[in-house]
């Protein structure tokens, strides 16, 4: 779909072409400047200091690296973001792509959050890395796989004497079945209010993603007639969606950036210049 066809308020032809030069150019400028620093930290950062005073720097390196990992994703998905807004525009898969967004830059923060102490840091990894496990168990009993099954099973047995001997509790229910490492994983939407303040948003795109008309209909369609039951609609793109969703990309990434800048011991010289690189507004 074009921009001029979406039915729905006022496009600045000008600005829209300008929003894709900004995005596209940002896009090249944080690849090219993320690259070079090669995912080490400085040697005086928070980073470096936790991987060399922490009694398992290896666990310490890891969590460092799942939220790199983290924002690879996020990385990706602000390619795809882009693709989605590019004529001919969707209108869907933008939320899709955005609720996605959001998801991982939440996990990102609270994994590189530079404010937290390393225990917290190991802490949350372990939390994190045992819903993993946990989910590749379900899917390993979905599957009939009973081999791989017990695989994952002594997996988190490990993880969990890992964290033991780091002097992290058991967290077991009253069947002594494991039900956390470390501490409980936050739910993604308490993960996502107390890293972006983006709850609302959040569940929105959930409706979407989940397929419930109310939503769907509210950021895809526009009725055009009805006779009975019947109704017409035509599928339509509301720039405040592009609007909206640009917000969310920009402010989101810039948030992560911090983060990863700051426990990293990255020049913060980078941060204003992305800040500076997506000012722009279509509506």
């Amino acid at each position: 779909m074009k921009i001029e066809d979406s039915h729905y308020g006022n496009v600045d032809r000008a600005k829209y072409d300008t929003l894709l030069s900004v995005v596209s150019n940002f896009i090249t400028q944080f690849s090219q400047i993320y690259n070079s620093y090669q995912n080490e930290p400085v040697a005086n950062s928070i980073a470096m200091y936790e991987r060399e005073n922490y009694p398992n720097r290896t666990l310490v390196e890891d969590a460092q690296f799942r939220g790199i990992l983290s924002i690879e994703v996020v990385s990706d998905l602000l390619m795809a973001w882009y693709k989605t807004i590019t004529e001919p525009i969707t209108t869907i898969s933008i939320c899709i792509i955005i609720r996605s967004f959001i998801e991982n830059c939440s996990i990102a923060l609270w994994l590189l959050d530079p404010e937290v102490d390393v225990r917290t840091r190991v802490s949350r990894y372990l939390a994190f890395r045992f819903q993993g496990l946990d989910q590749q168990k379900r899917y390993a009993s979905a599957l009939g796989m009973q081999a791989e099954l017990e695989k994952v099973n002594q997996r988190i047995y490990k993880v969990e004497n890992d964290a033991v001997a780091l002097g992290f509790s058991k967290i077991r229910d009253k069947s002594d079945r494991i039900i956390g490492i470390a501490e409980h994983m936050p739910s993604f939407t308490k993960l996502v209010k107390d890293t972006l303040d983006m709850e609302d948003q959040y569940r929105w795109f959930s409706f979407i993603i989940h397929g419930h008309h109310f939503a769907v209909k509210t950021i895809g369609f526009r009725e055009v007639s009805r006779t009975g039951n019947i109704i017409s609609a035509d599928k339509i793109i509301p720039p405040q969606l592009i609007e909206l969703t640009k917000d969310i990309v920009f402010n989101s990434f810039i948030r992560v950036i911090c983060s990863l800048w700051k426990l990293y011991g990255w020049d913060n010289r980078d941060i204003d210049f992305f800040s500076n690189l997506c000012t722009i507004t279509i509506t």
